[in-house]
């Protein structure tokens, strides 16, 4: 403190020019009632005037000047005293070591403030530290009371906002012995799954843990520690091996420099306004065996007296920045509540202050402090230090190992955590890259998923599982997925359930058995069409072929055309094109074979059966252009009828999996309303076909046509009866192909019954191809 007045106030020409801060260094004997007497008879006497009842017991004292504030005190039980006093005389107190949350409390301690890190910033960057990492499973060595309750009371938020489980809490005093110290560090060897310990607590009491765990060889386990002893060259001292790859928080190193260096140009004589300075030297120096006195009035001190005291003295403490802080903000708070600036400062008279004012003054005061580049303080009294993130790691010093605590980042509450992760070196000199890993289960990686049992404890639910593969056509594409997603349709997981993969398209699958069958009867279809069509042309003006009517039976050969190109269209990838030609296609190709066939019974029948004078008035039915008027309306009718439907309801593609989980492609048609259609015509044309057929079965031997017809009309009729359901039951592509192969069967009778024998009569019995035979 005496260093941080002098050398940031009082020798610093712009902070407060012309005025002088003074300090009174006041012990507490680690009492809280000797702390609170002798602040309280300080308060008063420095703030009589505030105090009228109390002048007549004092000393005259006119020109003192006021107490700024209070900087301390180191233990907790007296800072609350002593906060709780201040706040009611309305006099500011900084605290350089307190951790306390009841001193959050602005309505009682609303003039207390504090430089020290809060527990609650402690516990959010050892969070960020441990998720940063994904580590979750923890272990904690602790050995103060406070932090031990900080601790244990972070337990449910560390569970449920930050996913992390604490494997164990172990708490040294500071005053534990080394029986218990070596127990912890057996535990943490023997029995602790956790390969992260977080060591929070007092430089003495954790150097005897360090100690230890050397002596046990406690090897492989990563420490995540804090200022308080990161930085200490006494801890430093412990085998890389043990410390190595320690992590945590620390203060920018040339935060202190400064003040180390004005600890080493200390002497007898320019120090005297320190009582423990003196006292500590000349206790030393009489077990050092020297004249006290003339050694003092000689002011200097050597190098080996120093190093006599070892680091208890010269060795700056991580508190030093905490009380260069308090003091700066006292300075540059009297610098804004005096009006001043660089050259001087509008306030001259001191000897009061507006103390209500001050306190506003002092809790947003802003300035660049020796832990911060912008210290400030929250509006619960702490502060929001910028933080290094220091690694401790292994250095080389003249041939042997040492530890050194090197910065690899940074963190604030705003920032929040920044890592150079290449900068890291883990425990065993491992490079950045080999992490270690404290968790209590491996991750779930993707295609699995995290189960949870009952032998898992509650507490232990955020941490703990075990993995099981997604089942069936489920997929999980990311780390700890709690289920496996159910793939949608169409698709399949991949061969590990990361991700959903769309099924191959069928394509044409010519070289299926039902294909080459389809193919094959579609082949043997045309070709047997072009050959009784050419026969027919060629052999127009033979009895035979005319007493058939030549035109008429042209007409069924051209709807016989119809059905091949119709039937290929079933073999074809479909889409909304074809889907719509091949019904329409199919539906003329079917009805127009129908209808002609209908027509000839019908014309046979005419003939035949009518009386002469009615044959006369019926003459006009049974001519090509009213047959072909008929055969047309009827086509036009059905198509239109099937265009109404269509329009109505739309054919769409359908895709849908196969058994050997492909996708096909299917013309989807809702209600079967193309076949009901074609069916419905298909038995009132057959049925037409056939009872004229039949009326016409006793006509005269030697009109063999006659036998054709109704045999052919029989057939188309129990074709359809017999054929069409089958496509209602099959589905998929086997149903295309069975109604094209049905479509083709069915008009292949006529094709056949009417045809062949003419075809035979043609080129084997020519005796009977003349027009006696004929008629």
């Amino acid at each position: 403190m005496i260093y941080a007045i002098d050398k940031f106030i009082n020798n610093n020409p712009y902070l407060l020019p012309g005025i002088k801060i003074g300090w009174k260094i006041i012990d507490s004997c680690e009492n809280r009632t000797v702390a609170l007497q002798n602040v309280a008879s300080n308060l008063i006497l420095s703030e009589r005037r505030n105090f009228p009842q109390l002048r007549c017991n004092l000393d005259p004292y006119t020109n003192s000047s006021p107490i700024v504030g209070l900087i301390g005190a180191k233990n907790e039980d007296i800072t609350i005293s002593t906060a709780a006093l201040t706040s009611s005389l309305k006099i500011p107190q900084i605290s350089y070591f307190s951790f306390d949350k009841l001193l959050n409390n602005r309505k009682v301690f609303s003039y207390f403030y504090r430089t020290s890190i809060s527990s609650t910033t402690q516990i959010k960057n050892i969070f960020d530290i441990i998720n940063y990492f994904k580590w979750n499973w923890i272990s904690f060595v602790l050995t103060d009371k406070s932090t031990f309750e900080m601790i244990q009371s972070s337990k449910s938020e560390a569970q449920n906002k930050h996913l992390i489980c604490y494997e164990e809490i172990y708490r040294l005093g500071n005053n534990a012995t080394l029986e218990a110290i070596a127990n912890v560090v057996s535990k943490l060897k023997y029995q602790s799954r956790a390969q992260a310990i977080v060591l929070l607590g007092k430089e003495t009491t954790i150097y005897s843990f360090l100690l230890e765990a050397q002596a046990q060889n406690l090897t492989g386990k990563t420490f995540i520690g804090s200022y308080t002893w990161l930085t200490s060259r006494k801890i430093q001292q412990i085998d890389y091996r043990i410390i190595g790859g320690a992590i945590g928080i620390a203060f920018n190193s040339q935060s202190i420099k400064g003040f180390d260096e004005y600890l080493h140009q200390l002497n007898f004589c320019n120090n005297l306004g320190n009582p423990w300075f003196m006292k500590l030297w000349r206790k030393k120096l009489t077990e050092l065996g020297l004249d006290v006195d003339k050694t003092v009035a000689n002011c200097t001190l050597n190098g080996e007296w120093k190093r006599s005291l070892g680091n208890s003295f010269y060795s700056p403490s991580f508190k030093a920045v905490f009380v260069m802080d308090a003091v700066l903000a006292y300075g540059h708070a009297l610098h804004s509540l005096l009006g001043c600036n660089y050259t001087h400062c509008s306030l001259t008279q001191t000897s009061s202050l507006d103390r209500e004012l001050f306190n506003d003054i002092l809790g947003r005061v802003h300035f660049a402090s020796k832990s911060s580049y912008a210290f400030t303080f929250r509006s619960d009294g702490n502060t929001d230090s910028l933080l290094d993130i220091v690694n401790l790691q292994r250095i080389l010093v003249k041939g042997h190992s040492r530890i050194r605590a090197v910065v690899i980042g940074s963190w604030d509450r705003k920032s929040g955590l920044l890592i150079s992760d290449n900068k890291i070196i883990w425990n065993g000199n491992k490079p950045w890259t080999q992490i270690p890993v404290s968790r209590c289960s491996a991750d779930c990686l993707p295609g699995y998923h995290m189960y949870q049992g009952l032998e898992i404890h509650q507490s232990q639910l955020s941490c703990c599982w075990t993995c099981k593969k997604c089942q069936g056509h489920s997929i999980t594409n990311k780390m700890n997925s709690l289920y496996c997603t159910q793939c949608p349709n169409l698709t399949n997981p991949n061969h590990n359930n990361t991700q959903c993969v769309p099924l191959p398209l069928v394509q044409a699958r010519y070289g299926r058995p039902m294909k080459i069958i389809y193919f094959i009867i579609v082949t043997i279809y045309f070709v047997l069409l072009i050959v009784i069509w050419t026969v027919i042309i060629v052999k127009r003006n033979t009895p035979i072929v005319k007493g058939s009517n030549f035109k008429l039976t042209s007409l069924l050969l051209f709807f016989h055309a119809i059905g091949v190109p119709a039937s290929f269209l079933f073999l074809a990838q479909p889409t909304i094109a074809i889907c719509y030609t091949r019904i329409f296609m199919i539906t003329t190709f079917v009805i127009g074979v129908y209808a002609t066939i209908l027509c000839k019974t019908n014309q046979v029948s005419t003939i035949f059966h009518n009386p002469v004078n009615k044959r006369a008035k019926l003459a006009h039915l049974t001519k090509n252009r009213s047959q072909f008027t008929f055969i047309f309306t009827i086509i036009l009718v059905v198509n239109g009828i099937l265009l109404c439907l269509v329009i109505s309801k739309p054919i769409n593609i359908k895709m849908q999996r196969t058994y050997d989980n492909q996708v096909e492609i299917l013309c989807h048609v809702d209600n079967f309303y193309f076949d009901i259609n074609l069916l419905t015509w298909m038995a009132v044309l057959g049925l037409l076909s056939l009872y004229f057929a039949f009326k016409a079965r006793s006509l005269p031997d030697n009109f063999n046509e006659s036998k054709h017809i109704y045999l052919s009309s029989l057939l188309i009729v129990v074709l359809g009866i017999c054929c069409f359901p089958i496509t209602f039951i099959v589905s998929g592509s086997m149903a295309d192909s069975v109604r094209g192969i049905t479509t083709l069967i069915i008009g292949s009778s006529p094709l056949l019954c009417l045809f062949l024998p003419k075809l035979y009569i043609i080129f084997y019995k020519s005796e009977l191809n003349t027009r006696q035979q004929i008629m």
